[in-house]
């Protein structure tokens, strides 16, 4: 699992492999349950920046929900990276 973030140009992807290698220590049988075909469905849940943290209370983004993986907010994903969509690959370097 450590081909996650190697090569990455920020850390987004160390902090993902992170947490995801956690959650898979901490529940090592929920894995291949899920990945059966047959299993039951599971309820989403939102995790998002954070934009309230007062006392016991967060606030999740709740913009981020309609987020698209190209980082857009647009009705339908471009199927592009978010780097593939901001930068421009003719640019001289």
């Amino acid at each position: 699992m450590s081909t996650v973030a190697d090569g990455a140009r920020c850390n987004l992807a160390m902090q993902q492999q992170t947490v995801i290698g956690s959650i898979r220590r901490a529940y090592p049988a929920a894995f291949p349950a899920r990945l059966q075909s047959d299993g039951e469905p599971i309820e989403r849940v939102l995790v998002a920046e954070l934009v309230t943290l007062e006392g016991n209370r967060a606030d999740a983004d709740p913009t981020f929900e309609q987020k698209q993986p190209d980082w857009t907010y647009d009705e339908t994903d471009s199927g592009q990276t978010p780097v593939e969509r901001l930068t421009d690959h003719r640019a001289d370097d």
